[in-house]
């Protein structure tokens, strides 16, 4: 299912190749969304520093492919035992428990508040930043932008300051307590809101993959005709 998912998002229902340029952010430390890319055979890259970091496929390093930027890193990701010159180099394994049979230490960022990070996570907070800057859809899913979350509110701050092209945000939540829409307009600039930038559908993930969504068409991923389901535009 998550394959489908993912395959919907990136347009491949519509050709085999994912439709314009795609990237995806995540703050979850799981290998889901790179496991249905794999099953999809869709190269991915994890946009990670070359400075002191070791990858374990071309694929998941600087290679071409969607970027898949874990912000917190990964059950996947490990650092093993610092050398005497104090390095710590990233690999990537296939499983957690490949990291572990080989001693390795996972490298996840807990949710506390730290602006900056060093290294190849620092890197992938620099390219997260960069592509929300040149972004002109983004696709919000199952984040209800929790008052607490500052690493999330600096996220978007740093990378639509400077954004020029952005048409649309996209707010993918069943929101059934309704805080995530003033929540949202009290985070995101006036005009956006004024403009109607930032659009608010209150369906779960499988609904809006699966069926065809009022803006889903206009971003170039159109779904079943005939279906459509409750939204509401801010």
């Amino acid at each position: 299912k998550y394959a489908v998912h993912v395959a919907r998002l990136l347009g491949l229902f519509l050709k085999e190749t994912p439709k314009g340029e795609n990237t995806f952010i995540t703050f979850n430390y799981d290998t889901l969304l790179e496991e249905a890319l794999a099953e999809l055979t869709i190269p991915f890259n994890y946009a990670f520093s070359a400075d002191g970091s070791e990858t374990r496929a071309a694929s998941q390093h600087d290679q071409p492919g969607v970027p898949v930027l874990k912000l917190h890193g990964s059950v996947s990701w490990g650092q093993s035992s610092p050398p005497s010159d104090g390095s710590r180099a990233l690999k990537t394994y296939a499983s957690f428990t490949e990291m572990l049979a080989q001693s390795a230490e996972p490298t996840l960022v807990p949710p506390t508040w730290k602006k900056t990070f060093a290294g190849p996570i620092g890197a992938i907070w620099d390219t997260a930043v960069k592509k929300l800057a040149t972004a002109t859809r983004i696709i919000i899913i199952g984040f209800s932008i929790p008052p607490t979350d500052m690493h999330f509110k600096y996220l978007l701050a740093a990378g639509l300051q400077n954004n020029v092209s952005l048409r649309r945000i996209l707010f993918v939540n069943p929101d059934e307590d309704r805080q995530l829409q003033p929540r949202a307009e009290n985070l995101l600039r006036k005009s956006y809101i004024d403009s109607h930038i930032i659009n608010f559908v209150r369906v779960g993930l499988g609904t809006f993959t699966g069926f065809e969504l009022p803006f889903m068409g206009e971003i170039g991923r159109p779904g079943q005709s005939g279906l459509k389901a409750n939204f509401q535009s801010a």
